[in-house]
């Protein structure tokens, strides 16, 4: 994609698709290699992303696809180091952010984007139930997508996930079940996660919530690179099962690894009130 926009870009250097299709490679460049830790290439990219975004910056009323890109600058570049303080040194080349106007403008991607209006809505609820922790609102993106690709099993996954952090259990079951079934593990680990947290919070029957847990755990040792919030997740609600046991040694040492797993502060904290007590 790179090497296609930059022979766009050669003959013309303000066309928009060129500037477009070049920043969003570059900028999935940068989020894979911050993903894998390969921290220094991230940055590389992301540098190069960003005098393509700071043209972005003049394209958003002529061109709507620009206000996904530039929503997620606005939010991320303020909140992105808050959450990984490892990036904080490297920041200063970038100018701030704007968190509320960034989310302002990554809904009007989803609702005004043509190419970007699935990623959008994605994002925009991604950034809802992980960042805002607002699982209400996120619903309210996943439902879109899910009304629109029925049998996307990511999709099902997050909507499943917003609909958990709802405590609207009934609207979860039918997916879990769904997802059970699928050949990525992945997705059968996301399916075991929601189930456990049903029988323990709303059945509270703690020996098939212990089994699902698990089983999730035990999926999620089958890939890398994903999985991290879920894992977090499963492992906080053994830690809680295990401490209503009395069984606080076994206890600390599952919130010990939901803490090394967490992806988001209310995982963190809430491990660790239990490991002061």
């Amino acid at each position: 994609v790179i090497e296609k926009s930059q022979k766009i870009l050669k003959e013309d250097a303000d066309n928009e698709e060129g500037i477009f299709f070049e920043m969003s490679a570059r900028g999935l460049l940068a989020e894979y290699y911050a993903d894998e830790g390969s921290y220094m290439k991230a940055i590389s990219e992301a540098k190069q992303t960003y005098d393509f975004i700071k043209k972005g910056f003049e394209l958003t009323d002529k061109n709507p696809e620009f206000l996904f890109t530039v929503g997620l600058y606005n939010y991320f570049r303020e909140t992105y180091p808050e959450r990984h303080p490892i990036y904080k040194p490297f920041l200063w080349f970038f100018k701030s952010g704007d968190k509320e106007l960034g989310l302002k403008q990554l809904d009007q991607a989803c609702r005004q984007g043509v190419l970007t209006k699935v990623e959008a809505n994605l994002y925009t609820s991604y950034i809802y139930l992980r960042y805002e922790n607002n699982p209400e609102t996120a619903l309210k993106y996943l439902r879109r997508l899910n009304k629109d690709y029925p049998k996307n099993p990511f999709f099902q996954t997050k909507l499943a996930e917003a609909l958990v952090m709802n405590e609207r259990y009934k609207e979860v079951a039918p997916l879990a079940d769904e997802l059970l079934g699928n050949s990525d593990a992945y997705y059968r680990m996301s399916a075991n996660l929601f189930l456990g947290i049903i029988e323990e919070k709303k059945a509270q029957n703690v020996s098939d919530a212990t089994y699902y847990y698990q089983k999730a755990l035990s999926e999620s040792a089958t890939f890398e690179f994903k999985g991290e919030y879920y894992k977090s997740l499963a492992y906080l609600g053994l830690g809680r099962i295990f401490r209503s046991q009395g069984k606080s040694d076994l206890a600390d040492s599952q919130f010990n690894l939901a803490i090394e797993w967490a992806t988001t502060e209310e995982v963190e904290k809430e491990a660790k009130s239990y490991l002061k007590h």
